[in-house]
């Protein structure tokens, strides 16, 4: 009698455990697409003797087309431009009118991408 007077009891508490524990918040993975945010926008520091376009392919996945011109970054970390925003950089606050390939950095510089709308 008095085993069953404990089993009675506990059972209400398992069952309570039970369910507070399927209550819980449960945490995403930091790598799982509801969590993940696109970054439209990136900075780093130049380097004597390096492109644009040679360090942003360093240090990130780019994607370009090229052409006589030079290229033309059309993603940046899996982030596409679409028909109405287009991955521009600058250099030190100030636009430069050469591809990125073509733009040499020094130490000094500040890159800066952005995915701007038009």
């Amino acid at each position: 009698m008095k085993n069953r007077k404990i089993v009675l009891l506990l059972i209400p508490l398992i069952a309570a455990g039970i369910i507070l524990t399927g209550c819980q918040k449960k945490s995403m993975p930091a790598d799982s697409a509801i969590a993940q945010e696109q970054v439209k926008e990136l900075t780093y520091q130049g380097q004597d003797g390096k492109s644009v376009y040679d360090l942003l392919m360093e240090n990130h996945q780019v994607e370009a087309d090229e052409s006589d011109l030079g290229v033309m970054v059309k993603s940046i970390d899996g982030v596409s431009q679409t028909d109405s925003e287009f991955w521009l950089y600058d250099i030190n606050g100030e636009q430069s009118n050469l591809s990125a390939d073509k733009q040499q950095t020094t130490n000094s510089d500040s890159i800066h991408w952005q995915l701007k709308g038009f």
